[in-house]
């Protein structure tokens, strides 16, 4: 009897443990208010952006500044994220040979609802395929550009990214 309570306890702690484990990798649940603002939008895009190839390889965490550029529309957000790498080129180059020269990045992320819905770094990198961009093509769930809109982004601070 006194096996079957250990075992028993022990599947329990296993279970809870997978459910706990699964509801990280769950989709965002909605703000309170059901509203998704732009703080939440920078926040998925700085996670989405320190979780990236590139910035994980080389990039320099004190240089990362990540600002709000537009509205989109309701809940969808453009934000920029600008960071610095000790090296040239994009995702992990660990087996690459790369010049050693401090490299600025500036990436165009929007989010929709919380999640990214497309990322592009120097405007050739697509950040979410980890490829680079055919110029003749858009990336996946990249939004038209509005042409009247010549908003430049800053950080909190008020430097230009």
């Amino acid at each position: 009897m006194d096996r079957f309570i250990v075992v028993s306890c022990f599947a329990l702690v296993v279970v809870v443990f997978g459910f706990m484990g699964a509801a990280s990798f769950w989709p965002p649940a909605a703000p309170a208010g059901g509203q998704f603002t732009a703080d939440n939008a920078i926040s998925a895009a700085r996670q989405f952006v320190c979780a990236e190839s590139t910035f994980r390889f080389d990039g320099m965490a004190d240089t990362l500044k990540v600002s709000l550029n537009r509205t989109v529309a309701g809940s969808v957000f453009e934000v920029v994220a600008g960071f610095t790498s000790r090296q040239a080129g994009f995702g992990d180059r660990a087996d690459m040979m790369v010049a050693q020269v401090l490299t600025p990045h500036r990436a165009v992320i929007t989010v929709d609802r919380g999640e990214v819905a497309s990322a592009v770094m120097d405007g050739q990198w697509d950040m979410i395929a980890q490829k680079p961009i055919d110029s003749a093509t858009p990336p996946a769930g990249m939004p038209a550009r509005d042409p009247d809109n010549n908003t430049v982004p800053v950080s909190p601070d008020g430097a230009q990214l």
